[in-house]
């Protein structure tokens, strides 16, 4: 299981919506003890994560080859959601 950026396990690829990510995102609390408002900057770090450069590297290659088509598109998914947060 990834720890996909959205409240609750989704259970298909369709759930990984522009809308799913910026509840995520933008959740009350979700940075711990720092509670003031989400920045742009903290959108870009969770952009840097989400990098399809960098996720075809370090998350890919660690999924079963039968699921890797369909984790590779919600990255991308997530990428461009979080590029539209931007």
């Amino acid at each position: 299981d990834l720890p996909w950026p959205v409240l609750g396990r989704p259970q298909e690829i369709s759930m990984l919506t522009l809308q799913n990510v910026k509840n995520f995102i933008f959740y009350p609390g979700r940075k711990g003890e720092n509670t003031g408002p989400i920045t742009k900057s903290d959108v870009r770090k969770e952009l840097l994560r989400w990098h399809p450069d960098k996720f075809s590297v370090t998350t890919v290659p660690r999924i079963a080859e039968a699921e890797r088509a369909a984790v590779t598109e919600g990255g991308m998914l997530v990428a461009q959601h979080l590029n539209q947060i931007l």
